[in-house]
């Protein structure tokens, strides 16, 4: 991936990604040791690629209509906070996901991501 990308094209890029299923190119947009917290987490859920790549080759295969829609999106740096909407995730038949993210970025890769004000909704 282009290391030379604004931080907004490389956090669309990725969801961009997230929808087509496409786990390498996902992937490619993440920094080696990234982390991923959700709120009220003490410690994060994901704590290096080997786990991202784990956890969401399990996900893209278990959900065939698995999308997100970007609700809303702010910069603030280095910083891209989105409200997300997703739709298709196994396990959530039937229902959609809101939820908030906050991606942090360096030398053009997501370094952490945090998950907050996540709501379940029925369809």
């Amino acid at each position: 991936m282009s290391l030379n990308r604004k931080p907004l094209d490389t956090v669309n890029a990725q969801v961009e990604a997230y929808n087509n299923r496409d786990l390498e190119l996902f992937l490619s947009f993440y920094a080696e040791n990234i982390k991923i917290t959700m709120e009220d987490q003490e410690s994060p859920q994901v704590t290096n690629l080997e786990q991202l790549a784990n956890q969401f080759d399990s996900l893209f295969r278990n959900s065939p209509e698995l999308h997100a829609e970007i609700i809303s999106e702010r910069v603030e740096g280095e910083s891209i906070i989105h409200q997300e909407q997703i739709t298709g995730r196994a396990g959530f038949e039937g229902k959609s996901i809101t939820v908030n993210a906050e991606y942090k970025l360096e030398n053009g890769l997501i370094k952490s991501v945090y998950f907050y004000n996540l709501k379940v909704n029925k369809n």
